[in-house]
């Protein structure tokens, strides 16, 4: 619902009159802009991940 909630503020700031649109120019490419920094950040820090103990309580 939140999502729906976002999408419609965009679409209204955007000034497009169909969700579709804004969808197909906005919300699609940011989500791939989004999940190559994903990927970048896991190949860089990849190797650096370090296993921290966990403490008992």
């Amino acid at each position: 619902m939140a999502s729906d909630c976002s999408e419609f503020a965009l679409r209204l700031l955007l000034g497009h009159e169909s969700l579709n649109t804004t969808e197909k120019y906005y919300v699609a490419p940011a989500k791939k802009r989004v999940e190559k920094g994903i990927d970048a950040r896991q190949r860089m820090w990849g190797a650096d991940v370090i296993d921290v103990p966990a403490t008992g309580s």
